[in-house]
């Protein structure tokens, strides 16, 4: 993680600021025109760019490590993103705590502004902001605008980040392959998303298996485990390091 050097305020009833170490490199500036992620397809066929793979799980690994330390301070994100991630002087992997809370601003404010689920959901994929479900809908649950559904019984936590380090990974690795989560409401079910959500999983492992092909099935496994409905059936942060 970043450093933290301090509290800084102007005056007494002025905003209190969080004074963290910048840092110069983040990924979204060096990443963020990887379209294709860093799995390259060869001419002849699914033929994995070995040089690509080997570097995503060199960075996925250290992207890991860094949410680990997050979590060992008792701190959760709540919602990440590439721009949450930088490089240090020495080229290690940190979470940048300034742009953490500079995309939960963002993310609030989305979700201030959007009436529409698919319209919310579809603005921080396309701003690099991922929030799991029940981010979401306890959002939405304090502006008092969700039905109760199968995402708003879950709580925020830990397993919320793990959500978020997968949707990071997968977009390092398959880039703008990645599928849209629309979490369209179907007024039949009483305004209930688990069925679009399960599809939207279902998609993201189609993508995979086509990207990946017979190999790695691990990895495409614990990242899909990762998008599990319920927080409580997700791994841990140090088991998606593990697998890497």
């Amino acid at each position: 993680m970043c450093r933290v050097y301090g509290l800084w305020s102007e005056r007494v009833e002025g905003p209190l600021y969080m004074v963290c170490e910048r840092q110069r490199c983040n990924f979204l500036n060096k990443f963020g025109e990887l379209g294709n992620g860093f799995l390259a397809v060869s001419e002849g066929g699914l033929e994995l760019d070995k040089g690509g793979i080997f570097s995503f799980l060199m960075i996925g690994k250290g992207i890991c490590e860094a949410v680990v330390a997050l979590h060992l301070e008792g701190l959760v994100a709540g919602c990440l993103g590439l721009s949450c991630f930088s490089f240090d002087e020495l080229g290690g992997i940190c979470v940048d705590l300034n742009e953490a809370l500079m995309l939960a601003r963002k993310f609030v404010n989305v979700v201030s502004v959007e009436h529409e689920e698919e319209a919310m959901c579809k603005d921080c994929l396309e701003n690099e902001v991922f929030a799991s479900p029940e981010v979401l809908y306890g959002l939405l649950h304090k502006r008092g605008t969700a039905p109760d559904s199968g995402h708003s019984r879950y709580p925020t936590g830990y397993g919320s980040d793990v959500w978020s380090l997968a949707c990071v990974l997968l977009r390092l690795l398959i880039g703008n392959a990645l599928p849209w989560n629309t979490l369209e409401m179907k007024e039949e079910n009483d305004g209930d998303s688990s069925a679009s959500y399960a599809c939207w999983v279902e998609k993201v492992s189609s993508v995979l298996e086509d990207k990946l092909g017979s190999e790695y099935l691990s990895l495409r496994q614990i990242l899909c485990k990762c998008l599990d409905v319920n927080p409580g059936n997700r791994p841990d942060v140090v088991d998606v390091r593990k697998c890497i």
